[in-house]
């Protein structure tokens, strides 16, 4: 159910300053958004991928920057159909302000970043929901765990809808998506290389278990999606398919960057080499 939000009223700077600009790819700026990025290549996760598959502005991609008072772009968002992924590095409370409403203008309902600047941006809204996680990076020298039952990469519109369906029992995700929203994205990232999807099923073809590159470009990777279907726990599915795209991404030299929200679910990332780096955080906007 959508609630009614209030937002903060944009704050009157200097367009050159503190507030959010818009950037196309003719824009000179956009090396500089670039090199910002890969300085923070930790939380440009999803970032620095998508702006190197779909370049800076198509229809449902999006991207954003702010400079501090020195000219330095310290502000970097993008809008990824309605969710957005943010880098922030100033303390600046007229970025937060102003890219509240950006996110009202763009019908934006989920939001990820840095914890710091996601604190300051939910001051901005009198609804959605915080909620706090950890950044973490593969070490990649831990040895992989065995692979057990067969791993499947996902290639037709069918698997992907099966996948979603799948990722459709977690209630606050489904909030956000539906089963076409989301397997058109997933059909469109394979594609586009920027993503795919690999997954377990039984002899009736029943999606068990999913996990995916939500992100990709040359050097990086960001995994997401791990789902076992309800009553399927302890089989060993989700151990296999990340020993599997583990595996594969090593293969092909990626740094490979996770985000997750349960901190009860470390210990089981933390078998595959996974170490924790930052604190990161997102607002859903229901």
């Amino acid at each position: 159910m959508k609630n009614d939000l209030n937002f903060c009223e944009a704050a009157n700077v200097n367009s050159s300053f503190n507030s959010i600009i818009k950037i196309s790819d003719g824009d000179p700026e956009k090396e500089e958004v670039i090199s910002f990025l890969r300085k923070n290549m930790i939380f440009a996760g999803y970032i620095l991928p998508n702006i190197i598959n779909y370049g800076f502005d198509t229809d449902f991609f999006e991207c954003f920057y702010a400079k501090n008072s020195s000219g330095n772009i310290s502000f970097v968002a993008t809008r990824y159909y309605n969710s957005s992924q943010v880098f922030c590095e100033s303390d600046n409370p007229l970025i937060a302000s102003d890219f509240a409403n950006t996110v009202k203008k763009k019908g934006i309902k989920r939001i990820s970043g840095n914890s710091e600047f996601m604190r300051r941006l939910k001051a901005c809204f009198n609804g959605g929901v915080l909620e706090e996680g950890t950044v973490v990076i593969l070490d990649n020298s831990k040895p992989d765990a065995q692979t057990l039952p067969p791993c499947t990469q996902a290639n037709t519109i069918e698997e992907f809808q099966s996948i979603a369906a799948l990722l459709m029992e977690d209630k606050s995700f489904a909030a956000n998506y539906s089963v076409d929203l989301l397997s058109k994205q997933f059909y469109e990232r394979s594609r586009s290389k920027n993503g795919r999807n690999y997954y377990i099923s039984d002899g009736d073809g029943t999606v068990l278990c999913h996990v995916g590159t939500y992100a990709e470009c040359d050097d990086l990777a960001v995994i997401s999606g791990l789902k076992t279907r309800n009553g399927y726990f302890g089989h060993g599915y989700a151990t296999a398919l990340m020993s599997s795209i583990k595996k594969t991404l090593v293969q092909e030299g990626k740094s490979i960057i996770l985000y997750f929200y349960n901190p009860e679910h470390y210990s089981f990332f933390e078998q595959f080499g996974f170490l924790r780096v930052r604190k990161c955080a997102k607002i859903e906007l229901f």
